[in-house]
């Protein structure tokens, strides 16, 4: 994983981080809107979840994984990387990380009932 970059913003962490992880080709994306994309609904997940420990609900998590058409359940995985990197680099207070990474098992965990329920609204 690329982690050497100078960084100053969580966004810019985010692009960063999944730029190193998708920027060549992969065959996951079918072009770079489409990795835009996902990177845009993985940020505003992450904003979910450090979010509410502040007392802010700005988006319900599982409204944001519904949203994100490209998320698969190994993207969670990355998601502690980069919930950990953002503490290591200062970004967000690390009592907000320890706050958001058992969402994110929990979220992993009832990922396929979420995109079940999503599938039967849509």
């Amino acid at each position: 994983m690329v982690t050497t970059f100078k960084v100053s913003t969580v966004p810019t962490y985010m692009h960063e981080f999944y730029r190193g992880r998708f920027g060549r080709p992969s065959g996951r994306f079918t072009d770079i809107p489409a990795m835009r994309g996902f990177i845009g609904y993985q940020l505003r997940l992450v904003n979910a979840l450090i979010s509410r420990p502040k007392g802010f609900n700005t988006e319900d998590p599982e409204t944001v994984i519904h949203l994100n058409p490209y998320l698969i359940e190994e993207d969670f995985d990355d998601l502690i990387v980069v919930l950990d990197n953002l503490a290591k680099h200062a970004l967000v207070d690390s009592r907000l990380i320890d706050y958001a990474k058992p969402q994110v098992l929990e979220l992993r965990k009832n990922f396929a009932s979420i995109r079940n329920r999503s599938q039967q609204r849509g």
